[in-house]
């Protein structure tokens, strides 16, 4: 969540550039292969991204150099980007605006600005802005009003997971909020209760729906008889509220579970237990049935094991209402990266999307579901399967095991594609020698002259002639 230009995040598209680079890259070619940014504007960002860095990271760990006449390059060791992520996301007014408005609901307009040295005007654009904000979340039921007071409008099932999402995509730990310590302790206890091994890792991370829960309940913040929680409670069985959580109604304990259990922290049927599995039934089914037209039929066995995931997944959609382009203001990966290296893939799972999406029973379970289809996709299949089988024969003047070696580092280089050996070179679409070939080759195979000690421009080379075929059998 770096800083938006025209709907796109400047600084982190420029990290992850130079990311995927070993060397300098000049300020022109960011701005030429970003494609939306001024040159002064990159310059700027570039700019502030080093004095950032510096300010929040030993050089030994995270460094970014700016030279004159090379350009700019980023060395990252062993460390990830949160800081700078907390860093941009604590002076954002939206970003903050929206995480007080979600801890207290309302908060008065004369103390805010007087807190924050704005003025009202100023306040009503940034409101707009945290509105369009709750947009992009795919929060069309949210939405925050100003008079004299900011509220913010919304089911309290919604707003606490938002506000869940907002904590867990933004803060490695809450230690600096008034509250964690107990949230943590709380979290312990509940695990404890419900018989539960885990990670301190795993803890902290619930530690945050802990937080959430725990703040609503102190301000004693209601969920109402019409909130949508309630109709998907109704099919569910839950474990009895500890009673060390003194002030949760039974409500607070079920939502608490429901949205615990829809994040994959518990293992199924234990915690709580799918009584009525009617909820998502359809929906499951159409899945099954959408992935058959572009895919193969899952057998029985393979349906068992995905179901109960299915299941949990389409509860987290309907309980967060999070928007498919959610991609763009979280860290995961790149769909970009997935279209590149897999073409054939991402195009019939954009296929199967449409027809999927075209024909779902419940709406509301399927809203921001697409990431979390394709993952289901390629559990099935591997990002691989659609690619076309290339054959490789190979000839050096080393031993046959020697050779088994050259060909499982090929294997290995080429693990985007499907790679078969052959011994017998006529069948073969690519031939691989150390040695002069004499024999005739036909005219759609490929010969290539290598040394046995396989260095890394051959392999780069075999690489790329791997990737030819691949596209020629493709498009055949």
């Amino acid at each position: 969540m770096f800083i938006p230009k025209k709907d796109r995040f400047l600084r982190r598209d420029i990290i992850d550039l130079l990311e995927e680079e070993t060397d300098y890259v000049t300020l022109a070619e960011i701005k030429e292969r970003l494609g939306y940014p001024t040159f002064h504007a990159v310059k700027d960002a570039c700019h502030l991204l080093q004095e950032e860095i510096a300010m929040l990271y030993d050089p030994y760990h995270l460094e970014m150099i700016i030279s004159v006449r090379g350009g700019v390059r980023l060395n990252r060791y062993d460390t990830n980007l949160q800081k700078l992520t907390e860093n941009y996301n604590q002076s954002s007014i939206p970003h903050h605006l929206l995480l007080e408005i979600l801890d207290r609901r309302t908060i008065s307009v004369e103390d805010y600005c007087e807190k924050n040295f704005i003025s009202k005007s100023t306040l009503i654009r940034h409101v707009r802005i945290t509105n369009s904000l709750l947009r992009t979340f795919g929060s069309t039921h949210k939405k925050i009003t100003v008079s004299s007071e900011i509220k913010i409008r919304g089911s309290e099932s919604t707003l606490r997971t938002l506000y869940y999402f907002m904590l867990a995509a933004s803060f490695d730990s809450l230690a600096d909020f008034d509250g964690w310590d107990e949230a943590l302790h709380l979290t312990k206890m509940i695990f404890a209760y419900l018989d539960l091994t885990s990670l301190d890792i795993q803890v902290q991370h619930l530690a945050f729906w802990t937080f959430v829960c725990q703040k609503a309940v102190g301000h004693d913040f209601r969920l109402l008889p019409r909130d949508p929680f309630r109709a998907d409670k109704s099919f569910y069985k839950f474990a009895p509220k500890p009673k060390f959580l003194i002030n949760w109604q039974d409500d607070d304990w079920f939502l608490y579970l429901l949205f615990f259990y829809a994040l994959t922290y518990m293992p199924m049927g234990e915690a709580i237990t799918l009584t009525d599995d009617t909820l998502f039934a359809a929906t499951i089914d159409h899945w099954f049935q959408t992935f058959k037209v572009f895919y193969f039929e899952v057998d029985q066995e393979q349906k068992k094991r995905l179901i109960p995931t299915l299941q949990r997944q389409l509860q987290y959609c309907c309980m967060t209402q999070l928007s498919n382009n959610i991609s763009d203001l979280i860290e995961m990966p790149s769909e970009k990266m997935i279209a590149d290296s897999y073409p054939i893939y991402h195009q019939n799972f954009q296929d199967f999307w449409q027809l999927f999406i075209e024909g779902a029973p419940l709406k509301k379970a399927v809203t921001g579901f697409k990431t979390l289809a394709f993952c289901d996709c390629i559990s099935l299949t591997g990002l691989s399967y659609f690619m076309p089988t290339i054959v490789i024969f190979i000839i050096t003047e080393a031993t046959v095991l020697q050779n088994q070696l050259i060909q499982e580092t090929i294997r290995s280089y080429c693990t985007n594609y499907k790679v078969e050996f052959t011994s017998n070179y006529k069948q073969a679409d690519l031939l691989v020698s150390s040695v002069t070939f004499i024999d005739p080759i036909a005219p759609h195979q490929k010969l290539l002259m290598i040394r046995t000690s396989l260095p890394k421009n051959d392999l780069r080379i075999i690489y790329k002639e791997v990737q030819i075929i691949a596209k020629k059998k493709s498009n055949a």
